[in-house]
């Protein structure tokens, strides 16, 4: 069983990849990971922290069918060999929390550049901008 956690424009469910993935995923719980958020524009990026007040807030999806949904997650957030490297993002598995204080190993999708050029979002929660 995989499980994926999601804290940015995966919850938008305007986003056709969301749409994507929670066609192709189940609901598992609201929850966080210690790390900061920052925003990057139009869209956000974490980076972990060893700080427990360091939260980013999400929501934790449990995978269907990983070998489908991660291939397509990967294109989208370009991580890869055929994508610049090193990637903007990397998909790493960490320890999360739900909000009832479980511990579940998740894939996160990470950013992997110096966050010099972002502001940090001190709540660690990601609101999408409205069109």
């Amino acid at each position: 069983m995989e499980f994926l956690f999601v804290y940015g424009t995966l919850l938008d469910s305007q986003n056709q990849v969301a749409q994507f993935l929670q066609s192709n995923a189940e609901f598992y719980a609201d929850g966080y990971f210690h790390g900061k958020l920052f925003n990057l524009g139009d869209y956000p990026g974490a980076v972990e922290s060893d700080k427990p007040g360091d939260k980013v807030f999400g929501t934790i999806f449990q995978i269907r069918n990983s070998e489908k949904v991660f291939p397509v997650l990967d294109d989208y957030e370009e991580v890869g060999d055929k994508f610049l490297i090193p990637n903007e993002y990397t998909r790493k598995r960490i320890k999360v929390f739900t909000n009832g204080n479980e511990a579940k190993i998740c894939h996160v999708y990470l950013y992997n550049h110096p966050v010099d050029s972002g502001s940090q979002i001190d709540s660690g929660t990601f609101t999408p901008k409205a069109d």
